[in-house]
């Protein structure tokens, strides 16, 4: 029988008839001059393999699997505090009393806008309010840098405080015994728990 007296089938890749290797097309109404030789021909070994997942569900498999490790890290940092807080507290889950500022490890502090009672040599001299929102056993430690407009450190001012215990509160005096000409600005540097 001949090729081209083959009977009609579908559009597609059909063996010699002659028993030469390799494949010619049929279009489903005759034979078209497309051929392929054996090496192109597939086994079928590759066409099991394509009965599997294939490369598409591995990609969304291993896409899955990084957006799981990444909700898992990022629960983790979340857990344990993104600033490096020891304590695992952070400004953003411990609520500071009103106007008070947060240095991130225990301790927050607000002027009083009150004059200082206790420094009576003193040039100059800020009172701060400390808020301990974790316990610190040893001490507190506040210094900051007494500035002109400008920018120009004239001193820098420091002041400890006792123990204190989470939700309470101290006062706190940074006095220069400095001459300063106008009215400086004071910017807290440090503010330690310990």
């Amino acid at each position: 029988m001949a090729m081209e007296d083959a009977p009609k089938a579908s559009a597609g890749w059909y063996s010699h008839s002659d028993g030469t290797p390799g494949e010619r097309y049929w279009d489903g109404e005759a034979w078209t001059g497309e051929v392929r030789p054996p090496a192109l021909v597939p086994s079928a070994e590759p066409a099991k393999r394509a009965e599997g997942l294939g490369c598409g569900a591995a990609v969304l498999i291993v896409a899955a699997l990084v957006i799981g490790l990444a909700v898992v890290i990022g629960l983790v940092v979340r857990v344990n505090g993104s600033s490096g807080n020891s304590s695992g507290s952070s400004a953003s889950t411990t609520k500071l009393p009103e106007g008070f500022t947060d240095f991130g490890n225990g301790v927050a502090y607000k002027g009083t806008g009150k004059p200082c009672t206790n420094a009576s040599l003193a040039k100059t001299c800020a009172e701060m309010q400390l808020f301990a929102y974790k316990n610190c056993p040893s001490l507190v430690y506040i210094e900051g840098n007494l500035t002109s407009k400008a920018g120009v450190i004239y001193d820098t001012v420091n002041a400890t405080v006792g123990s204190m215990t989470a939700g309470s509160t101290a006062v706190v005096q940074l006095a220069s015994y400095k001459p300063i000409a106008e009215t400086p600005n004071l910017t807290v540097t440090k503010l330690n728990c310990n």
